[in-house]
């Protein structure tokens, strides 16, 4: 099975679903107070498609240096 690692107790699954409820009624609060201003509070997406990565230039190019 993909994944495996350790196990939550019931006590931490209850936490996680008290974490989540929170993080639900505090989302639902906030689009409450921004509704109708037109301001998107939540953050954006990432746009990064994959990693830069730096070319190699070699040292003493004449007139760049």
């Amino acid at each position: 099975m993909k994944g495996e690692g350790p196990k939550l107790t019931q006590a931490d699954l209850a936490v996680y679903a008290e974490l989540e409820e929170l993080r639900a009624d505090i989302e639902a609060e906030f689009d409450r107070y921004w509704r109708g201003s037109g301001i998107d509070w939540r953050p954006r997406k990432p746009v990064a498609q994959g990693v830069v990565r730096r070319v190699h230039e070699p040292e003493g190019l004449d007139g760049l240096n």
